[in-house]
């Protein structure tokens, strides 16, 4: 694996349950829209564990190299009828074993004083993030059943 000091060309959000087999080197490759960015085989992505019920970036990252892209434009057996226009599988590797920490100092600074308060925090926290996540279940669950 390499070091982590090459040139990052995007900067891109991981779900927390998709981040973390990235991590463990058991998930390979991610879908991603091409319409919002261009992607390209040897291009270095950087995830940024993201998680949108509970507020925001974690402060975790780890580079990936794409080395295959399967889309429209490069096709597979099924991806045409698989996949979407605009969408593509990005076939990654990981670039360090180790954690890169590569957000703007703020952004360090910001998680390190979040860090610092547990406790009643942590709890409200939870409390949120649950009650974020159960609405969100609820709304797909109407919106399935209606």
């Amino acid at each position: 694996m390499e070091k982590p000091n090459t040139k990052i060309d995007h900067r891109i959000k991981s779900w927390p349950q998709f981040f973390q087999p990235m991590i463990d080197g058991l998930k390979k490759h991610d879908m991603r829209n091409m319409k919002d960015r261009d992607y390209k085989v040897g291009q270095v992505l950087l995830l940024q564990e993201f998680d949108p019920f509970g507020g925001g970036y974690t402060g975790r990252e780890a580079m990936f190299r794409v080395t295959y892209i399967t889309s429209n434009d490069t096709p597979c057996a099924l991806s045409s009828a698989a996949l979407e226009d605009g969408f593509a599988i990005l076939s990654l590797e990981r670039l360090s074993a180790d954690t890169v920490d590569a957000s703007p100092a703020s952004d360090q600074l910001a998680f390190a004083f979040n860090v610092q308060f547990t406790g009643a925090k942590s709890m409200f926290d939870d409390f949120l993030y649950n009650a974020r996540r159960d609405t969100a279940l609820a709304r797909r669950r109407d919106e399935v059943l209606h």
